[in-house]
């Protein structure tokens, strides 16, 4: 998968397992060796919640809005499937927001 993370750009690669359990979407992610968020969250808190993720048509004017709120995108990546960006909630939140369009394609 493409992905921009810490002023670089390049592909990454990781492990996913998602599922859906009484209507809300649970995801584990497992990252490889190279830069991510993922990487980075793992090695400073251990495991636990790396994000909370909302879908939406138009993340790219959602993610404009948080980044004009002071909320700035730290990680952002897409594939054919669609794409996906971390804001920096954790001050009000306590962890970061993805939002997430898809494509509908896999």
């Amino acid at each position: 998968m493409h992905q921009e993370y810490d002023g670089t750009s390049g592909d990454t690669d990781f492990r996913q397992a998602y599922f859906t359990w009484r209507g809300t979407g649970v995801e584990f992610i497992e990252p490889g060796p190279g830069p991510s968020s993922w990487r980075t969250h793992l090695e400073r808190f251990g495991a636990g919640v790396h994000h909370i993720g909302v879908r939406g048509r138009d993340a790219v004017a959602t993610g404009g809005e948080l980044a004009r709120m002071g909320h700035p995108s730290v990680h952002s990546g897409g594939s054919a499937a669609g794409t996906f960006a971390y804001y920096d909630t954790t001050r009000e939140l306590g962890t970061l927001l993805e939002l997430v369009t898809s494509t509908g394609k896999a």
